[in-house]
């Protein structure tokens, strides 16, 4: 089948209208964008522009900020995330979220794996062995942690740490994955073992990524989207946003003329 002919990937995320005030600032202005499945989104564009508030606005962090008003709709598999229907607590099992810089929990490496499920009620004493050993697969951390699940967390090195934080992200099979500024704080060599693991977790969700790294967003996600002053300028597939930019704003920004 001619690539051109491959059906889009459904929709897992559907933001329309999405307004957002934190308190007489408006940080989010008319934002629509459809999130395929199964695919790495970036989101880019200069500091401040929206592109983290966008993030927790799938998730309802924003909830926790003094003052935020909220309006227009946000969809997650289908599911209105904005109104009463869902609940917070089910929303983040639904929504994993991966911050800046690794925070895992100071308990130990299983005791952060099991969390979020107990938490969510849906993990019996006899599946959490299995859990512990299926996630921390996934983000290839079993070898080297096995014999090391009641160490504390905290001990770990910083990529183990933030690869410790994706699998907890995991442990409550979440379709979507958002992960803001992930390897900032991580080494080169470690940003491309999480780069790896990115590309590789995003066969079963779809994972949305904030980075300021242009390379990066090049070379992990099939779609981009460029903001700028709360502004979703473009949306499309990455190669066409960066090599061909049907708005001069992004042109300019991923030619680094500003930004």
């Amino acid at each position: 089948m001619p690539a051109a002919d491959v059906p889009a990937p459904p929709t897992v995320v559907a933001v329309r209208d999405l307004d957002l005030h934190y308190g007489a600032f408006q940080a989010l202005t008319k934002v629509s964008v459809e999130i395929p499945d199964r695919t790495i989104t970036a989101l880019i564009g200069p500091s401040g522009c929206g592109k983290s508030t966008l993030l927790r606005c799938i998730n309802r962090l924003n909830d926790l900020v003094p003052g935020v008003r909220v309006q227009g709709q946000v969809q997650v598999a289908g599911q209105d995330v904005l109104g009463a229907q869902l609940p917070v607590q089910e929303l983040r099992r639904l929504v994993g979220m991966v911050f800046q810089r690794p925070n895992p929990f100071p308990l130990s490496v299983a005791e952060n794996l099991t969390y979020g499920p107990r938490l969510h009620g849906t993990l019996s004493r006899s599946d959490a062995t299995v859990l512990v050993e299926e996630v921390l697969q996934a983000v290839g951390l079993w070898e080297a942690l096995k014999d090391r699940l009641h160490t504390s967390a905290l001990r770990l090195s910083p990529e183990q740490q933030q690869r410790l934080c994706i699998a907890r992200a995991l442990a409550t099979r979440p379709a979507v994955l958002l992960m803001d500024e992930p390897c900032s704080a991580l080494d080169p060599v470690a940003t491309e073992h999480i780069e790896a693991l990115m590309l590789r977790l995003a066969s079963e969700r779809a994972i949305i990524v904030v980075t300021h790294n242009m390379q990066q967003a090049q070379r992990v996600s099939t779609y981009s989207g460029f903001m700028l002053m709360g502004e979703l300028v473009e949306f499309g597939l990455t190669p066409q946003l960066f090599e061909a930019a049907r708005d001069t704003r992004t042109a300019d920004y991923v030619a680094g003329r500003f930004g």
